[in-house]
């Protein structure tokens, strides 16, 4: 079928060739299932659309879901799966190893989900802080001893968390990117 532009420009380069490449057409939130008095009821769809860039090649999203309707109540946990788990840890062993992290240093883990990769951390004492705008979340966590803050992550969170928590010493970001509306922004904050 003939390609229309999707959004008004890249994410990454800014560009104005955006085309759809597929469209998988309205479509519910993963992960929220609904319960069983919620059936009758008209279930929060949106648009699945995948732009191509045609200026940089970026690949992204074509339409913006608010992130307080994707984010607030989060209900999937990276902890579910033992697969996932063991790469996370993978992945904390594989950060701690090539920069030399140790009890001295600071890690913030954004888009932390339920705190999986920084318990990686901390299995080589590496101090973490979760970043992570899902409340429930945070509530399922208040009982580890993995500091969170509960917020998106941007340039103005990214100083709040340098006077209160210092500079880190690595960032990381899992699975995230994708659902991330302003990347001149989040990458100040970075």
């Amino acid at each position: 079928g003939k390609s229309r532009t999707v959004m008004s420009s890249c994410l990454i380069c800014s560009g104005k060739n955006v085309e759809e490449v597929l469209d998988l057409g309205e479509t519910a939130l993963a992960n929220k299932f609904l319960a069983r008095e919620e059936l009758s009821k008209q279930e929060p769809r949106f648009p699945l659309r995948l732009g191509f860039c045609n200026d940089c090649g970026h690949v992204q999203l074509g339409d913006i879901v608010p992130p307080g309707t994707m984010f607030d109540d989060y209900l999937y946990v990276s902890s579910a799966s033992d697969t996932l788990k063991e790469h996370l840890y993978d992945v904390s062993d594989i950060v701690v190893d090539r920069l030399s992290l140790g009890s001295g240093d600071f890690v913030v883990d954004v888009g932390c989900n339920d705190g999986t990769l920084l318990e990686g951390f901390k299995r080589h004492q590496v101090r973490g802080l979760g970043v992570d705008p899902a409340r429930n979340l945070a509530k399922r966590a208040e009982d580890s001893d993995i500091e969170r803050y509960v917020a998106l992550f941007n340039s103005t969170t990214a100083r709040h968390i340098l006077e209160e928590w210092g500079p880190a010493s690595a960032i990381t970001i899992t699975n995230t990117f994708p659902h991330i509306q302003d990347l001149s922004d989040f990458l100040e904050g970075v």
